[in-house]
């Protein structure tokens, strides 16, 4: 009886002892501390696919399903292997990587230095061979406006919210004002003489159809890549599209990312709006371009839902932000002051990187020393291939 007694002690002395030490490891005592995070990141592009229905114009007898551009679809273009030396390559090239870097309340930080930066291309840190202070550079600034049918009812809105904009950019930043529905017109050149910008912004009337993809295929090309300089985008739109016929959610952002341009997209949802227009006699909200026959894309609300989604990807495969507006006619002067700062990188880290001789993508991180901040950066590059 001694013996069980004294077994039974022992037991319990041993189980108290094994809770004590679980019990303490459980607090951390004898748990590695958890790794303090002392850094912050961007956030890389992924490209995202949709399938969208083809559009057939019967008189032109085009469609938007264009062979040469189908073959190469955002989300099948390759990642680059910088590590090895299986790429192609055809040389070096120098990238520049735009950068904002705000405190989580949307103060910009203006003090960081080259030294505070890391760039990770594909997860590999790569050297940084040039930085500047971006802000202190004049802006190009690119005001693409939809004025199609479904945003007629708020032309007069996207005037102001136009005019406010610009009275806010500094005098020596140049501005172009572009409008687009099934058709691009650029209405006043690169400029920095705003009685220019503000009789282009009084030219606006809404029209027909909505070619945002053409649109912004055709503005990149034509009327941005070739200007030098900083060159910001600014985007008023559903990101609904419904009449292009050359380009696709997909080119037309492979086209954003081949080019050096910030989109700061300001995505205004009409979808309410789409119910007031009056039906057309083909049963449509509004009405179709000339020979356009098939139903067009517009109508449900997924459709709406791939358009804030094309807005998003734009801003953030290029280094931009994008914003939600619902009532335009909310926004005070201090949101366009807002505006206007936030539109502006504050600084520009360059890179070099081996070129290939076919398109290949590149995910983009930017990181900075300093725990808690919103870092606005490029998320990603397109080498190689056709430029």
């Amino acid at each position: 009886m001694r013996k069980f007694l004294i077994s039974s002690l022992a037991l319990i002395l041993a189980c108290g002892l094994g809770f004590a030490q679980e019990n303490s490891a459980a607090k951390g005592g004898n748990t590695p501390p958890v790794e303090q995070i002392n850094y912050s990141e961007s956030i890389p592009y992924q490209p995202v696919k949709f399938v969208q229905p083809e559009v057939k114009n019967k008189k032109k007898g085009k469609s938007n399903k264009n062979p040469d551009n189908d073959q190469q679809i955002a989300a099948n273009i390759p990642p680059l292997n910088v590590e090895s030396g299986s790429v192609a390559s055809i040389g070096e090239k120098a990238f520049k990587i735009p950068v904002s870097v705000f405190i989580r309340n949307g103060i910009p930080v203006a003090n960081l230095t080259k030294s505070d930066f890391k760039v990770f291309i594909n997860d590999r840190e790569r050297e940084i061979s040039d930085f500047e202070i971006a802000a202190r550079e004049p802006l190009n600034v690119f005001l693409i406006l939809d004025v199609s049918p479904s945003t007629s009812n708020s032309i007069e809105d996207i005037k102001r919210f136009a005019t406010e904009l610009t009275a806010e950019l500094k005098p020596e930043d140049k501005i172009q004002i572009i409008r687009f529905d099934d058709n691009v017109k650029t209405l006043c050149e690169l400029t920095n003489d705003r009685n220019l910008v503000e009789k282009a912004i009084k030219k606006l009337d809404w029209g027909d159809g909505t070619s945002l993809y053409d649109a912004i295929h055709s503005v990149l090309q034509k009327n941005i890549n070739p200007i030098a300089g900083r060159k910001t985008v600014v985007l008023l739109s559903d990101g609904v599209d419904t009449t292009s016929l050359r380009n696709s959610y997909e080119t037309s952002l492979i086209t954003a990312e081949k080019s050096a341009a910030l989109f700061f997209t300001f995505y205004l949802d009409t979808y309410q709006d789409i119910g007031k227009i009056k039906t057309s006699p083909g049963g449509f909200p509004f009405p179709l371009p000339g020979g356009i026959t098939s139903r067009p894309r517009g109508m449900d609300k997924m459709d709406y839902e791939i358009g804030k989604q094309y807005m998003t990807d734009l801003s953030r495969l290029s280094g931009g932000k994008a914003f939600e507006i619902m009532k335009i006619s909310e926004l005070k002067k201090a949101d366009f002051v807002n505006i206007s700062t936030v539109i502006k990188p504050l600084y520009t880290i360059g890179i070099t990187l081996p070129d290939a001789l076919k398109a290949e993508r590149l995910q983009v991180k930017v990181r900075v020393n300093r725990p808690n901040l919103k870092i606005q950066a490029r998320g990603s590059l397109i080498v190689g291939g056709d430029k």
